[in-house]
């Protein structure tokens, strides 16, 4: 039998090497940084630093205009990807249409103004906004709108 003191003193190396390995497998499964749990969060986009990517297609975008963000009907959980790229995108006022369920865009914001961009997530680009779109990898482009449309026009799956 152990005396107490030989029993505690074992455990804190032993909780030391588990935490190690728990420490290093998670750093090892994300790129770290300020933006790891973004990272994680946006991980359906499947390209590497997603945060940063989305980051870098808005930089040049004015604050006072307006992004709606469009998604399919039959995401299982749009609400995380949706409130994570809204915060990416912060101060822009930014929203919601999700393609068969609302006539038009929920904002977040009660100022928004003039919607100039779109933001497709898992939807087919109109051929027309085609050449305009910017792709931040396989499933999301954004897209400016000199004139919006009938918002339905915009809701072509893009079947990936």
């Amino acid at each position: 039998m152990l005396a107490a003191g030989a029993y505690r003193s074992k455990w804190p190396a032993v909780i030391n090497r588990v935490k190690g390995r728990v420490i290093r497998q998670q750093m090892f499964e994300s790129a770290g940084g300020p933006y790891a749990t973004t990272d994680h969060q946006l991980r359906s986009l499947e390209i590497p630093r997603p945060a940063e990517a989305v980051l870098a297609a808005l930089k040049d975008l004015p604050q006072d205009e307006s992004i709606v963000f469009l998604i399919p009907p039959d995401l299982p959980d749009p609400h995380l990807i949706f409130y994570t790229i809204s915060y990416l995108t912060w101060p822009r006022p930014f929203g919601k249409l999700t393609c068969g369920e609302s006539p038009s865009p929920i904002f977040l914001s009660r100022t928004a103004g003039p919607v100039k961009w779109l933001l497709f997530y898992r939807l087919n680009v109109p051929a027309d906004l085609t050449p305009l779109a910017r792709q931040i990898g396989p499933h999301l482009a954004l897209v400016p709108v000199k004139e919006l449309r009938d918002w339905r026009s915009y809701c072509s799956p893009s079947g990936s």
